[in-house]
């Protein structure tokens, strides 16, 4: 095997240490296009207003309709369920967020997303399979820093031969996403009101078909999903008084748990891409190192 093939292979093992794990939780999703273009233009001036203006149009949508017909212990249809998560984010602004997991995919990571815009945008920091990592999304652009030094590597995402790309975007809509948690819904449940470090949250529990959430990943990115992927995945979700999402704890089986954590919803958030002068192309990267061969 060649150095060149043995670096393709680390770099690709790193870059889907920094996607896989979101299309995992199949949370962190951007706002429709609808909602992203009505809120693009004025989310950046809003602020924590903004957050919560989407409080009150979700207490006519998931939390008004669940608190008024749903009792501690009653079971949710997966339609309404699927209407209660797209909802949490439909209004969704700009957030701060942190991601953990356990077992054989340990990582821990936090960052800070901006779904008003169409595609999100978002900075992350992580530390996964021994590595420090940084990855910047911004104008449809992967931008990671850690995999090959110092500097930057980009990989943009509307190239069709970028096998991230679909994962990043289309997976990543709601509507593509939502559609197929609904279809892979195999029973959900209101536990009830609880408080969760100090907040009453919402909460639900969720089992999924692991196997559905890959129907729609291109074949590339759901053979790398799939081997962390168990047959049902047990979710713990947390929705705050305005129906926002605040927490999801995973149960991925044999691969470990996962928990992510949403705040700040509405305030200030810097996301940028790195200079120009910092960054190489994936292409450039590989073949510096001798070719693609």
């Amino acid at each position: 095997m060649s150095r060149t093939t043995t670096w393709s292979r680390t770099l690709r093992r790193s870059a889907a240490a920094a996607v896989v794990p979101l299309a995992l939780v199949s949370l962190s999703a951007c706002g429709s296009d609808e909602s992203a273009d009505d809120t693009s233009s004025s989310s950046a001036d809003t602020g924590s207003d903004t957050g919560s203006d989407s409080g009150s149009e979700g207490d006519s949508g998931s939390e008004g309709s669940t608190e008024e017909t749903l009792a501690e212990g009653d079971e949710v249809p997966a339609d309404e369920m699927a209407d209660i998560l797209s909802a949490s984010f439909e209004d969704a602004t700009t957030a701060t967020f942190t991601m953990e997991t356990g077992g054989s995919a340990a990582m821990q990571a936090e960052g800070e997303a901006d779904f008003s815009e169409n595609p999100y945008s978002m900075e992350m920091q992580m530390k996964a399979g021994g590595q420090d990592l940084t990855m910047v999304l911004e104008d449809n652009v992967i931008y990671m820093q850690g995999i090959a030094g110092d500097g930057w590597v980009k990989m943009d995402l509307s190239d069709p031969n970028n096998p991230f790309g679909s994962l990043m975007t289309e997976q990543m809509d709601p509507r593509t996403m939502f559609d197929s948690m609904e279809k892979g819904i195999q029973s959900a449940t209101f536990v009830g009101t609880e408080d969760v470090e100090g907040e009453s949250l919402d909460h639900y529990s969720i089992v999924l078909d692991g196997k559905a959430l890959l129907e729609n990943l291109d074949p590339e990115m759901a053979g790398l999903a799939e081997s962390q992927m168990p047959d049902t995945i047990a979710y713990e979700i947390f929705l705050d008084d305005e129906g926002l999402f605040r927490r999801a704890e995973v149960d991925m089986g044999a691969t470990g748990p996962m928990t992510m954590t949403y705040d700040n919803w509405g305030d200030p958030v810097d996301i940028e891409a790195p200079p120009a002068s910092e960054v190489q192309s994936m292409e450039d990267l590989m073949g510096s190192m001798g070719g693609m061969s």
